[in-house]
């Protein structure tokens, strides 16, 4: 279990590793074909909240693959219309909506800037000028906007589980030598989820130590240094205290 369990870890983290190149998914599309504040506006109709972005162009415009990705869906669905729902590097999930045409079939791999659809006003874009509704689910959609207005921006599902596993690796990397160590080979094949005293206190003390001072006195565990996102108080700003670390770990 422990075996499948690292293994599990390695391969969550190679898709985030896989290098991410992105472009603007409608062909010859610039900053002014959209509105970057309404990513994520509400009140939005029957959605509730916009999950994306809108890029405006004549029907029948390529719709291009955003990035690498694997292209895990097509179909029409109610609201969205003609749909394709990809899975691109980072584990995101692409999700393009309201388009005319679908040109791409079954489950394809494609590379950045590959044509996967056209324009259209499908679903209930019905009426309305022909767009792309665009999104990358997991992500702050910071490539649709010209900058940050805020100095926090919150970070997605997606980078957040990709900083938990390579902390999960990196105390992996540190506490099974010692177990090893300690134990010796009956710990890889004994039963009991614990072995001991000090299993307990390597696997589930030290991590817990270990996560809450990062947290105080660097904002951030090793995993989202890489990542480059800090833990901080959602009012001040600040790095979370003692007690809110706790709660938060808890």
């Amino acid at each position: 279990m422990r075996w499948i369990l690292l293994g599990l870890c390695v391969v969550v983290l190679l898709g985030f590793v896989i290098p991410e190149p992105r472009t603007i998914p409608v062909d010859n599309a610039s900053p002014a074909d959209w509105n970057k504040d309404t990513f994520w506006y509400e009140p939005w109709g029957t959605s509730g909240v916009h999950k994306g972005i809108d890029i405006f162009a004549q029907k029948g415009t390529s719709v291009l693959s955003s990035t690498h990705q694997l292209i895990i869906y097509q179909g029409q669905k109610p609201k969205g219309g003609n749909i394709i729902l990809a899975l691109g590097p980072k584990w995101r999930l692409h999700y393009y909506a309201h388009l005319d045409s679908i040109e791409i079939d079954g489950i394809t791999l494609v590379s950045k800037g590959t044509k996967i659809g056209t324009v259209g006003s499908t679903g209930n874009a019905q009426g309305k000028a022909p767009h792309l509704h665009s999104t990358g689910l997991s992500d702050t959609g910071a490539e649709y906007k010209t900058a940050y207005e805020e100095e926090h921006v919150y970070a997605g599902f997606g980078i957040r589980f990709g900083a938990s596993i390579i902390d999960t690796l990196l105390l992996l990397a540190i506490t099974f030598p010692l177990l090893h160590l300690i134990y010796g080979k009956g710990y890889w094949t004994a039963g009991d989820s614990v072995v001991g005293i000090v299993d307990v206190l390597i696997s589930y003390v030290l991590p817990l130590i270990a996560t809450i001072l990062f947290w105080v006195y660097k904002s951030a565990t090793p995993g989202k240094m890489v990542l480059k996102v800090k833990v901080v108080d959602a009012k001040t700003g600040s790095a979370p205290t003692i007690r809110q670390s706790v709660i938060r770990y808890i």
